[in-house]
């Protein structure tokens, strides 16, 4: 993989870029031009989920009932086929790619109401369903990412850490900043490598925030699960920037 970051050029946007705070950019991203602080991330990530928590929550909801009604509906569907025994290894493989062209672009979508948030756009429920167009770019980037990081656990598994937390913010940018699947990873991996540790350490206090909330009985994952939409969203601003446009 190439670290050329002085060639790397990102493409062209009709929208028009957030330029209230130090936000950064694709070309800032890449180059290591920002400032990431694990405790201003949760600080600002914090204060970002005031009064937002019911469109989390219902973005949650509306996702998990999208996927148990295809889960459903595959297990309906096959089950009239009547598939036999020798077909499970196919109708395993079928389930998993459907339910990944289902769920990434929800998943995308409940990131774009954080990183809207993050930046005071206006964030509604609609937005989780604005990432259909880009279905066939996730799905392909989720497998290259899979692909890579299998590869990485195998040798030593070291480069497979890396590599998953190299790659957090791909996703992101397909949504918000429209590149393409290869360069989004690509810009995820050099942007993060410049403060990795940084955000290796910001995700490992989120796992222990939320193992900790969910200890008495999960009523502390009201308020932690939409915090930790907000921190990768934060991280996402600080990075590279947002494109704002008004929230349908």
């Amino acid at each position: 993989m190439s670290d050329d970051n002085n060639h790397y050029q990102a493409p062209e946007s009709n929208l028009v870029t957030a330029t209230d705070g130090d936000w950064g950019s694709v070309e800032k991203g890449v180059s290591g031009d920002y400032q990431l602080s694990v405790g201003q991330i949760f600080s600002d990530a914090w204060a970002l989920t005031k009064g937002v928590k019911g469109t989390f929550w219902l973005a949650f909801i509306v996702y998990l009932a999208i996927l148990m009604a295809v889960g459903f509906s595959l297990g309906f569907v096959f089950s009239m086929l009547g598939m036999g025994a020798q077909a499970a290894i196919l109708q395993s493989v079928l389930v998993q790619v459907i339910v990944t062209l289902v769920s990434y672009p929800l998943m995308a979508g409940i990131m774009l109401i954080g990183i809207y948030r993050s930046v005071g756009e206006p964030i509604s429920i609609n937005l989780l369903f604005n990432n259909w167009s880009k279905t066939i770019p996730l799905f392909v980037s989720y497998l290259i990412m899979m692909i890579f990081i299998m590869l990485g656990y195998v040798l030593f598994v070291l480069p497979g850490i890396y590599l998953t937390i190299a790659y957090m913010l791909a996703m992101p940018l397909i949504v918000e900043k429209g590149l393409g699947p290869w360069a989004a990873l690509e810009a995820s991996r050099k942007a993060i490598t410049k403060r990795w540790f940084t955000v290796f350490g910001t995700f490992l206090l989120l796992m222990i925030v939320m193992m900790i909330s969910a200890i008495p009985f999960g009523i502390g994952l009201i308020w932690t699960v939409p915090l930790s939409v907000m921190v990768m969203s934060v991280m996402y601003r600080n990075i590279f920037g947002v494109n704002t446009i008004a929230a349908a």
